[in-house]
């Protein structure tokens, strides 16, 4: 929906409707707003350098909510009604947001106790990547580091939602931790997949898929699963400690995938200090292919050979 379309759920007089579209996908609100740069709130903040104030970035990504929370209380009670928002818990920044960027909310409703919903939000800006040109937000060290994937945290959950969307020719899931729940009555509800982008071209993720294929066949023969093509790559990371790095640890991972082209599961493994080794190929490797090795057993996928000897017959 349009700003127009906004006013009448939301009827914020100029200049506090701070949402340039908004649309409903699913349980999901998803807002924009592009920072035009003569906004009144950069007027007072920061002469010379424009900054958004975090509670205007607060306030639109409660709109966002709000909107979202107008859907719900229409199929509650039959009627539109105008919804407020009391109060923000648990906010963190980021980064800042600076003129020309364009800032995405993302809500979702948690929970409603009588009149008051509950909902968290994300935002962050579109197609932000620091170039060399933007030198406030580069040290040195970043140039050295970034060559080979340091200066980058993720979560778990972050990175093998990553290479799952590889190991899903480029389309992004959501991921979930509930499989089903189960009502008081019996009832059973599953969770269905729910897609949330196409992240790259499939062209593209067939040829990463192809390089991370080619990276266990030469590069880590200790990941395979015979009869099976499997994806994966290591990841070994030092440790900050103040001063620099901790000489005596690192924190390794193993993400992999299979089997290609028609992979069944994607399998994560990180292990904090391993004391056999502090190199992932030796130690996170290893635990990956044993389980990854029990999971196509387990989940009843045939090695490749069996699936091209039942297509010939």
């Amino acid at each position: 929906m349009n700003r127009e379309e906004i006013y009448r759920i939301l009827p914020h007089r100029e200049p506090m409707l701070l949402l340039d579209t908004v649309r409903i996908e699913g349980d999901r609100a998803i807002g924009s707003y592009t920072v035009r740069g003569d906004e009144f709130f950069l007027m007072g903040h920061f002469p010379g350098n424009p900054v958004v104030p975090g509670v205007m970035l607060c306030e639109m990504m409660a709109q966002t909510s709000c909107v979202l929370l107008e859907q719900e209380t229409v199929q509650q009670q039959g009627a539109p009604v105008v919804p407020y928002l009391t109060g923000l818990n648990n906010v963190r920044f980021r980064r800042r947001v600076l003129p020309g960027d364009t800032v995405v909310f993302c809500c979702t409703i948690l929970r409603r106790m009588g009149n008051f919903y509950f909902a968290k939000g994300t935002g962050e800006v579109a197609g932000q990547l620091w170039l060399p040109t933007d030198y406030e937000h580069w040290y040195d060290a970043n140039l050295g580091v970034n060559a080979f994937g340091q200066a980058l945290a993720v979560t778990p959950l972050q990175m093998i939602s990553a290479i799952a969307t590889v190991a899903n020719d480029g389309t992004r899931l959501r991921p979930h931790i509930v499989q089903r729940r189960i009502a008081a009555d019996g009832t059973v509800y599953y969770y269905r997949p729910v897609v949330e982008e196409q992240v790259i071209a499939p062209e593209t993720a067939r040829i990463v898929s192809e390089m991370m294929v080619r990276a266990v066949q030469e590069g880590l023969p200790v990941a395979q699963v015979p009869g099976y093509r499997i994806a994966g790559k290591t990841g070994t990371a030092q440790i900050p400690i103040p001063g620099g790095y901790d000489p005596d640890g690192t924190i390794v991972t193993y993400v992999g995938f299979g089997s290609v082209p028609n992979p069944s599961f994607v399998i994560l493994v990180k292990l904090d200090r391993p004391k056999s080794s502090e190199w992932a190929g030796e130690t996170a490797a290893l635990s990956f292919q044993r389980l990854a090795s029990r999971l196509f057993v387990v989940m009843g996928v045939p090695p490749d050979g069996q699936v091209l000897a039942e297509a010939v017959q």
